[in-house]
């Protein structure tokens, strides 16, 4: 097998060392790419990622000192301070130069000095550098006038982004986890003409794998639930938040199905009740948006059960219609002209925004009310009161699909028409994708070879709201098997779905596990091809997502223990940065740890029974102290089982 080239050998440690214990080896190239499996084509052209900046003969930065402050408003938010905290710490790091923050009441002072304006400042509006409706929530411009860099959005998180990606390309920054970044040290910096205009495919992106917990987050270009959501909490699964049976099934009977485990969007074709379920939902709604006002987005989605309400209106609706879906669109449509109305009276103009009411597209709810148009050649809505409004956003849950396999093979070919046929009666979408097995959470759960394709498919639905569902083992290390590097990948594609993807791999691990990159990388390459010989396995399972993995069968144990031996390599390779930086050494050590979790895991509970005593102890007693150093807690939730009910079985 190919390995990833020789640079990460020992004499890294001559190279510059970087923040947080990761070294920046981004203009390395692997010669390692015909072992790489993964489909990945660039057919998605929409996208604006305008990245143009020369380098002029000015200096942003000169001997370590610079001319340059920050500049914000007099009255910048809680956002704008913490990205003026960040470019100051990541910019001091980089030079060892101190940049001042001068607020807006100072700009007249300060307009013949050298700054980088952050937001809408009023040396930005004279100087005539303005977002444009085409940023989007949180796309981001940066234009360089006169020596001064201005970095300007619609949103103030927009600004957070822009900041990172003015010292990604100043800098070569770039962040891989909560743990782990790196930054180039420039004693002497250039000043660079900016003209960039960036812009993510996917407009709200979030944080999937829940391990992110500090900086990460924002670093690598995630929203939060909390300040997305218009809504007093934060499940996707959340129509009894609003209106639960235990508050309303008593004098309401008719809001809920028989079985009270979901809303009856019908209210069992009474009218009169309907209108009263609308206007209490509405007032509910109206009150969110009053209490959050920079949010745009209220989640209503139906509750995780695969049921539906089958009084005779809703039964009707089902047969006309072919799916469930169409009293909830209906009734979502119907909520948001409400909500529309009301910001267009006296009292609602003060909290007027562009907003969306997200419903799912889940389970019973996953068709679309739609018929095949031969002439137009796409898919219809079967009339247009299930066309989903201006105001009205299906977030589409793909159980069905098979995500260890490519988006194009037969394997996925009911989940890609249904995504089709959404894409076709919606301007655009929000996307709930799965990259996750809830059986066993610290296993290898490959979905690598779909990632690339199944992306740009996405993004050509025009994708509003972007969560992907992962091994959510607990804690905010990165997880086992290789989970840290997924979580990655997906941040930056659903930024920029025509990224090289092997490209990203790769500067990973040279980043994430320094001198261990190679023998890891070769680690990595061999699990993904045990995993795809496993693709019958899967492909075939209607249980996509808790299939049983934990399975003899499929891991074989000269697999599991050459993947040990290869962690021990690695942890050998990087001993040297225990004199030469400690701190970095403890950093990459348990990201290294991190991945053998799966492996020797896999090998105890697999083929503990053929292993002497002393080795079987020394095995487990090992596994659990890296699944605590890494905070890994839960090990699965189909059934749910905590670490502590593992060591428990295990009697350590």
């Amino acid at each position: 097998m190919k390995k990833i080239d020789k640079f990460l050998a020992i004499a890294l440690s001559a190279c510059t060392l970087f923040a947080v214990g990761c070294n920046d080896a981004s203009n390395k190239e692997s010669d390692g790419a015909e072992e790489f499996i993964v489909n990945q084509t660039n057919d998605y052209e929409d996208g604006i990622h305008e990245r143009n900046y020369v380098k002029t003969s000015d200096y942003l930065v000169k001997d370590k000192q610079t001319e340059y402050a920050v500049l914000i408003s007099a009255n910048a938010s809680l956002e704008i301070e913490y990205a003026v905290g960040e470019l100051k710490e990541l910019f001091l790091e980089a030079t060892s130069a101190q940049l001042l923050v001068v607020r807006d009441e100072e700009g007249a002072e300060y307009a013949d000095k050298k700054f980088i304006s952050l937001g809408n400042t009023t040396l930005a509006q004279a100087a005539g550098v303005a977002p444009s409706k085409e940023l989007d929530q949180q796309g981001y411009a940066i234009q360089t006038v006169d020596k001064n860099i201005y970095i300007v959005a619609n949103t103030d998180v927009g600004v957070t982004f822009g900041v990172y990606g003015f010292l990604e390309m100043q800098f070569n920054y770039e962040c891989f986890s909560d743990v782990c970044y790196v930054i180039e040290k420039q004693d002497d910096a250039f000043l660079y003409n900016y003209d960039v205009r960036e812009v993510p495919d996917f407009k709200i992106r979030l944080d999937g794998s829940q391990y992110l917990d500090g900086d990460g987050l924002r670093r690598m270009g995630y929203s939060t639930r909390l300040e997305t959501w218009a809504n007093s909490g934060v499940s996707v699964h959340n129509t009894f938040e609003y209106i639960h049976p235990d508050d309303y099934a008593y004098d309401f009977p008719e809001w809920f199905n028989s079985g009270r485990t979901q809303l009856c969007y019908t209210a069992r074709g009474n009218v009169e009740k309907r209108n009263e379920l609308l206007n209490t939902v509405c007032g509910m709604m109206v009150e969110a948006l009053k209490a959050e006002p920079n949010a745009n987005i209220l989640m209503f989605g139906n509750m995780d059960k695969n049921v539906w309400c089958a009084c005779d209106a809703c039964a009707a609706s089902l047969k006309k219609y072919g799916t469930n879906a169409a009293v909830q669109i209906q009734f979502v449509n119907e909520l948001a002209d409400k909500i529309q109305a009301w910001m267009e009276t006296e009292d609602g103009l003060p909290y007027a925004r562009d907003f969306d009411i997200l419903c799912l597209a889940y389970q019973q709810s996953s068709i679309a009310p739609v018929t095949y148009d031969e002439t137009l050649e796409k898919w219809v809505a079967i009339d247009k009161s299930v066309v989903p409004g201006p105001h009205t956003q299906m977030m589409f849950a793909p159980l069905d699909a098979e995500y260890h396999d490519d988006i194009y093979s037969e394997c996925n070919e009911k989940m890609l028409e249904q995504y089709h046929q959404w894409q076709d009666i919606t301007e655009s979408m929000s996307v709930y994708n799965y990259f996750t097995n809830y059986s066993a959470f610290w296993f290898y759960n490959d979905s690598y070879v779909e990632m690339k394709n199944l992306y740009q498919v996405m993004a050509k639905g025009n994708i509003r709201l972007f969560y992907e569902e992962g091994q959510q083992s607990g804690g905010n290390k990165g997880g086992t098997a290789w989970t840290a590097l997924r979580n990655y990948a997906s941040s930056k594609l659903a930024w920029n779905v025509n990224l090289d993807f092997e490209a990203l791999t790769k500067r990973f691990f040279e980043n994430y596990y320094d001198a261990g990159a190679e023998i890891l990388f070769e680690t990595f390459l061999t699990t993904r091809a045990i995993s795809l010989k496993n693709q019958a396995h899967f492909c075939a399972s209607d249980r996509k997502h808790d299939i049983p993995i934990v399975l003899a069968s499929l891991w074989p144990e000269d697999f599991l223990r050459d993947s040990l031996n290869n962690v021990e390599i690695a942890l050998s390779k990087i001993s040297y940065l225990k004199k030469v930086n400690p701190v970095k050494y403890q950093t990459i050590y348990n990201n290294i740890i991190s991945e053998r979790i799966f492996y020797e895991y896999a090998l105890v509970e697999l083929y503990g029974d053929r292993m002497p005593a002393d080795e079987l102890l020394a095995l487990k007693l090992q596994t659990k102290q890296d699944a605590q150093t890494n905070g890994c807690t839960t090990f699965g939730t189909r059934p749910k089982k905590e670490a502590s009910e593992v060591w428990d079985d295990w009697g350590i």
